[in-house]
């Protein structure tokens, strides 16, 4: 991630097309970035062939260096108003997104206890098995397979009977996945 800008880069030019690409609208103190943005809405901007985020470039022209994570304090993704902008880490990160509903921090507690920052194993019954849009199993189907598979069935023909593949079949049955569902 860039954190400086190259030396010969005008700020004053850099300054007036920032500018000229944020809209202040009426019904709130945020300014708003108009420019491209990422499909998350976050604006980006290019300096010199090198893609930034505004918010990083709007705090390194403002405090002259750019932190890990710069967070946002409002609820508007492409707000680059400098007094919404904190300096922050990943999991500050992380945390203020779960604060303010925009996206699930996965925390366990136990790895919360530990002060663990590893995303995958973070709240996963969130989204886990039927509740996830992609499922195509449900609670009761993955304890017929374990059942078929410990009875004697082979792992292929089972695949071929829920439409799933061999490998998901074997992970299913050695509860690599679909292990918040006790096997029977």
């Amino acid at each position: 991630m860039l954190n400086t800008l190259p030396p010969d880069v005008d700020l004053d030019k850099l300054r007036a097309a920032l500018i000229k690409r944020i809209r202040l609208p009426e019904w709130c103190d945020c300014y708003f970035w108009a420019g491209r943005c990422t499909p998350n809405e976050r604006g980006r901007f290019c300096v010199d062939g090198h893609e930034w985020m505004v918010a990083r470039l709007v705090w390194l022209l403002a405090r002259g260096s750019v932190p890990e994570r710069i967070l946002q304090t409002c609820q508007h993704p492409n707000c680059v108003r400098l007094e919404h902008l904190t300096p922050g880490t990943h999991r500050d990160c992380m945390l203020g997104g779960s604060a303010s509903k925009r996206y699930v921090a996965r925390l366990h507690p136990e790895k919360w206890a530990r002060k663990e920052n590893n995303a995958h194993h973070l709240r996963p019954w969130l989204s886990q098995g039927e509740r996830n849009g992609n499922a195509k199993l449900k609670v009761e189907d993955v304890r017929q397979i374990r059942a078929l598979v410990r009875g004697g069935a082979s792992p292929r023909a089972v695949a071929r009977q829920f439409k799933i593949t061999q490998s998901n079949v074997s992970q299913i049955v050695r509860l690599k996945l679909w292990k918040h569902v006790p096997a029977v």
